[in-house]
């Protein structure tokens, strides 16, 4: 069996269980989702959301590119934000990094080229700020995470910054935006940077 015919099989397996043990389960998700998060990560394979977090489906609406870049001038990214923040009214906002960051990594040695290299120029402009920072670490492992943190604290700046986010705080729905990095090594996630938005009443609690 190939890779794409586990896919289905796994896929089967998996929707039989659903409905064995909750026969409501996908009428209930048929009817609209209504998700309390916004993350916003890598597209790392070994950093699945749902997964490192336990939320289930539903739980979380997922924005996930190389780097996990938050990009004023990108459509697909700034779409997914109006949408979260604007037609679900989700409370928290997440950026979430991760150690043994490949983007991160490339970024560092500058050897991305093509789209790639043009989507990393901002993690390659930040890191050139910060060089006496990063080159006091040693090469390596804690030099890439030391640089993973400051990229995670960078984009949750750029995400704050966002005309859709002031909007949701002014008209109090949104609680929180946090800057958090996943550890590979341990499963643990860390949080580095909180914002908290005052609270106001509203349709929602959360």
């Amino acid at each position: 069996m190939n890779a794409i015919e586990q896919v289905f099989e796994h896929n089967r397996s998996w929707a039989a269980r659903m409905r064995a043990s909750d026969l409501e389960f996908f009428d209930r998700h048929v009817r609209g989702q209504q998700p309390e998060v916004l993350w916003i990560g890598c597209s790392d394979s070994r950093v699945p959301a749902s997964v490192v977090t336990g939320l289930g489906i539903g739980e979380a609406f997922v924005h996930r590119n190389v780097g996990n870049v938050v990009e004023p001038e990108d459509a697909n990214g700034g779409a997914v934000i109006e949408c979260a923040l604007e037609e679900l009214e989700v409370r928290h906002l997440v950026v979430c990094g991760h150690s043994q960051c490949g983007a991160v990594r490339a970024a560092l040695a500058g050897s991305a080229r093509g789209r790639l290299g043009a989507w990393l120029a901002p993690l390659r402009t930040l890191f050139a700020a910060e060089r006496g920072r990063l080159e006091a670490l040693a090469p390596g492992p804690a030099r890439e995470r030391a640089a993973a943190e400051l990229n995670v604290r960078r984009q949750l700046a750029n995400l704050v910054a966002l005309a859709p986010v002031h909007r949701a705080v002014n008209a109090g729905r949104l609680r929180s935006a946090r800057g958090w990095l996943y550890e590979l090594e341990t499963g643990l996630l860390h949080e580095l940077e909180v914002l908290a938005f005052e609270r106001h009443t509203g349709a929602r609690d959360g």
